[in-house]
């Protein structure tokens, strides 16, 4: 408690009692403003074999995903994805059907494939979540190549969500991936995306922006390697945009990026 001691002026004499009812007033009058301009959404803590640990903030308006090749704005209403840099301080934005392409090699599904609801369910922080299979045909004989979990929240805008399934290239009802495995006809299936923990959190605006200074470039391999050219992202980029793995062409799986 603190008191606010007024000059006494002739005739006006107040008490801390009328003090305190005053600035009470004076606080109601004035309009509430967001200190931070912070929103609620979701926090989604995920690792995988190819990019390793990230996480997925997600709103009523956009996402954005934290790896350690980059941090990824995931805008709906313009269907475009900008990723930014920290360490060689630069950006890119791009539609989001150009950046499907850089990833389809890890993440989507083989062209042609049939996605079909499984057995598995579950619920992780109030949102239910399905495990679908996916296949894929040779000649007409199916075989399974994929299997994704995808979360369903009525909280998450639709636009949202199909935002973000269209990025890791799944088909758009699916709901938001949680878990991803792909290889599943292989010796060895490789988790490219696995959700360890899903938190209610604030999300912080300064997210969905890039920070001041960053030089814009042309393409996302100027933002995705670092100044030397070397390290995870070198390897991770080698192969994107490969198709995934058939029965006849691969027998030990996926291989990850080394860390």
């Amino acid at each position: 408690m603190f008191y606010l001691h007024l000059p006494q002026r002739e005739g006006l004499m107040l008490n801390h009692k009328q003090v305190l009812i005053i600035l009470t007033v004076l606080s109601l009058a004035r309009p509430v403003v967001a200190a931070s301009g912070d929103a609620p959404g979701w926090v989604f803590h995920q690792d995988g074999s190819y990019i390793g640990k990230q996480s997925l903030f997600v709103t009523a308006t956009g996402a954005v995903l934290k790896t350690t090749l980059a941090t990824f704005i995931i805008k709906p209403k313009t269907g475009t994805i900008i990723a930014y840099n920290e360490k060689n301080k630069t950006f890119v934005e791009m539609p989001t059907r150009d950046w499907k392409k850089t990833f389809a090699g890890y993440f989507a599904v083989t062209p042609g494939s049939k996605v079909q609801k499984a057995s598995g369910k579950t619920i992780i922080s109030g949102m239910n979540v399905q495990q679908y299979k996916v296949f894929a045909y040779d000649r007409a004989k199916p075989y399974e190549t994929d299997e994704v979990w995808s979360a369903v929240s009525s909280t998450i805008p639709a636009d949202v969500v199909r935002a973000i399934a269209d990025f890791v290239d799944l088909p758009k009802d699916l709901g938001l991936p949680v878990k991803i495995i792909r290889g599943k006809q292989t010796g060895t299936p490789v988790k490219v995306l696995d959700t360890i923990k899903i938190d209610k959190a604030q999300v912080a605006a300064s997210l969905f922006k890039v920070p001041a200074g960053y030089k814009k470039v042309k393409t996302e391999v100027e933002v995705l390697l670092d100044e030397s050219g070397e390290g995870g992202a070198a390897d991770l980029l080698d192969g994107l945009g490969e198709p995934p793995p058939t029965p006849a062409k691969s027998k030990a799986g996926l291989k990850p990026i080394k860390k």
